[in-house]
């Protein structure tokens, strides 16, 4: 049934409304047919863009929010959405409705997570949205209601009122709430499976999350699965699963259902983090690129914007160039680890992002066998930065860097929570861990194999197992002196001869670095010598 102009003017009397849009024209407009159906010219506030729908927010609380999508420069209408509900400022009984030109699927179900009350497609004419408006905010009505009596008087008094309101769409669900607030599982549960019973989809999510957070993993994953070929819910029970997947720490498992949420929308910056984080830790970086730059297109005006998460499109082109074989694939790798570094750069103080450059630097000229002039940048930041709690990748490159040059100092984590983008982090640290076990596990076992076949003179096995140690492990001092050693001994002509030239010269590098002329072994600079000229004569060789 239709509502009239003259039954809605009571309605929108003492209602305080935010109208954001980019057009003033729009804005006008809207406002204009907002006072005609009773709305207080001063309760009306007219905001161009998320910067000052943020403050309104802040020192207001509205009725109604009516939030374009596309506000030109700036964030956009789902980064405040994001950040409203980042700070809690979006109370639960405000109607929020999002305003778009395009209902496309991106936009649609980059929203949905956000649960707004609708979508409204522009031209907008409040006329034929008036009902919508109202029948969403008496709803929220209905729940603000039994949830304050329940607050204030308990769960009978709150089931009371309930009945009043028994043909209200909504009053089964504040029931199974009421229920879950009061820990009786299985009473909230009851409600869910009768609503389940009758098709009713959002029931079946509302169980599967209340599964979820009881840590009922195998349940809810298993009540979640006829929606994941559902369209209209597949993508809010991929979410669903997803963290199911996270708790249960099935790590590829999380990585290919977070994958399927973002061929749905790409829009959500935590998610997509949490994306390359997987990928980092499942050894997946064929992605890393593809992932930082979907990252750095929604980075811009977010709550997600700093020099940590920025870098990412710069440092996951030096972790591809450090996993790389091929010569050429690893060049291009550093020489876009360049051009993307000078471009984060540009949009940053020098304070804001000094001291994660230099990490960054630093890992390049490691990558790069330049061990003198990596441990003069990491000198010199040690130098400059006291700081020993890091953001997150700094403080994965800080420890990359400190194993790669056998350095020591406590760093620091700001503590992590339990949200999904944590738990990846978590996991990726501790993967790592696990890494560095396994490393010196097989470090422990080639030193073994290379001390046996020493004993039978089997020269090429022992340069063979110091090659793969150093390949694991470089620019460690005993193993430098060992690999130097071994060269007296052979050199492996199945090693490419620029392979044996880099590894020579790192490790010779490491000995100038790391002991004085006096520390050296009595036996280093003759032999040192009679390598060098064997792996020239061998280049020389080699070019004929």
């Amino acid at each position: 049934m239709s509502i009239s102009k003259t039954n809605n003017a009571n309605f929108f009397k003492n209602k305080k409304v935010l109208v954001l849009d980019d057009c003033q024209i729009i804005l006008n407009a809207t406002r204009l047919m907002l006072v005609r159906h009773g709305c207080a010219p001063n309760n009306i506030i007219l905001v161009k863009n998320a910067k000052t729908a943020l403050s309104a927010c802040t020192t207001h609380k509205f009725d109604f929010i009516l939030c374009d999508y596309n506000l030109g420069s700036g964030s956009d209408g789902l980064q405040l959405i994001e950040e409203l509900n980042k700070k809690n400022l979006l109370p639960e009984n405000t109607v929020v409705f999002v305003v778009t030109g395009e209902m496309s699927k991106s936009v649609f179900y980059g929203f949905s997570e956000y649960e707004p009350d609708g979508y409204l497609i522009k031209p907008l004419n409040i006329n034929s949205i008036v009902t919508r408006l109202i029948n969403c905010y008496r709803q929220k009505q209905v729940v603000k209601k039994v949830r304050n009596t329940y607050l204030k008087e308990g769960k009978q008094s709150a089931f009371e009122m309930c009945k009043k309101y028994e043909k209200a769409p909504a009053v089964a669900y504040i029931k199974a709430r009421i229920y879950e607030d009061e820990k009786d599982f299985a009473a909230a549960q009851k409600i869910y499976i009768n609503l389940i019973k009758n098709n009713d989809s959002k029931a079946r999510l509302l169980l599967a999350t209340l599964l979820l957070n009881e840590k009922i993993y195998d349940m809810a994953l298993k009540v979640i699965e006829p929606l994941i070929k559902d369209k209209k819910f597949r993508f809010n029970a991929l979410q669903i699963q997803s963290k199911c997947f996270l708790k249960q720490n099935k790590m590829q498992d999380a990585l290919d259902a977070l994958l399927a949420i973002c061929e749905i929308s790409s829009n959500n910056v935590e998610r997509l983090l949490c994306v390359y984080n997987l990928s980092l830790q499942l050894d997946q970086s064929d992605l890393l690129p593809i992932l930082s730059n979907k990252i750095n297109t929604r980075l811009t005006n977010s709550i997600w914007n700093t020099v940590d998460y920025s870098l990412n499109s710069a440092r996951c082109h030096l972790i591809c160039a450090e996993k790389e074989q091929d010569p050429l694939k690893r060049n291009t790798h550093l020489m876009e680890f360049k051009k993307r570094l000078k471009l984060t750069e540009k949009q940053f103080r020098l304070s804001d992002y000094q001291f994660h450059r230099d990490l960054l630097n630093c890992r390049f000229q490691l990558l790069n066998g330049k061990i003198k002039d990596a441990l003069a940048i990491y000198q010199a930041y040690l130098d400059e930065n006291q700081l020993k709690t890091h953001d997150f990748y700094a403080y994965l490159d800080e420890q990359h860097i400190m194993q790669s040059l056998g350095k020591k100092r406590e760093i620091l984590l700001p503590p992590l929570t339990t949200s999904d983008l944590d738990l990846t982090k978590k996991s990726l640290l501790n993967s790592q861990e696990q890494f560095q076990r396994t490393r010196d596990n097989k470090i422990t076992l080639l030193k073994r194999e290379a001390a046996m076949a020493s004993q039978t003179d089997d020269f090429i096995s022992v340069v063979n197992q110091w090659l793969a140690i150093w390949e694991l492990k470089p620019f460690e001092i005993n193993s430098a002196l060992a690999l130097i050693k071994s060269f007296s001994n052979a050199l492996p002509m199945s090693v490419p001869i620029t392979k044996l030239k880099q590894v020579y010269f790192e490790a010779n590098q490491t000995v100038e670095l790391s002991l004085s002329k006096a520390q050296r072994p009595l036996w280093f600079v003759e032999t040192n010598q009679n390598v060098k000229q064997a792996i020239d004569q061998l280049e020389t060789h080699s070019c004929h």
